[in-house]
């Protein structure tokens, strides 16, 4: 821990006290006693918030490079002198 943080999940080892730095997974088994850190419920949890929270940032990147692709658009429309008069359907 005087190189790396403090795992944000896991900071100690419950069964020998061994302290974990950020770089070690919750996932894996403590690197000296071999327990695992997290009970099957708590690893449960953990993987449905991160699923939770990798929902969240996909939506807001879908969301940006939609209004990207929309400025985009409205830029190219523009340039073509498209923007004066409405663009009428085809019938």
């Amino acid at each position: 821990a005087r190189t790396h943080e403090l795992s944000s999940y896991t900071p100690l080892c419950t069964h020998c006290g061994l302290i974990l730095c950020l770089l070690h997974h919750p996932n894996h088994p403590c690197p000296y006693c071999h327990s695992p850190l997290l009970s099957e419920s708590a690893r449960t949890a953990l993987v449905a918030k991160l699923h939770r929270e990798l929902e969240v940032v996909l939506k807001k990147e879908a969301d940006a490079q939609e209004a990207a692709r929309q400025e985009r658009l409205e830029r190219e429309i523009e340039a073509a002198g498209g923007g004066s008069f409405p663009i009428l359907a085809s019938t």
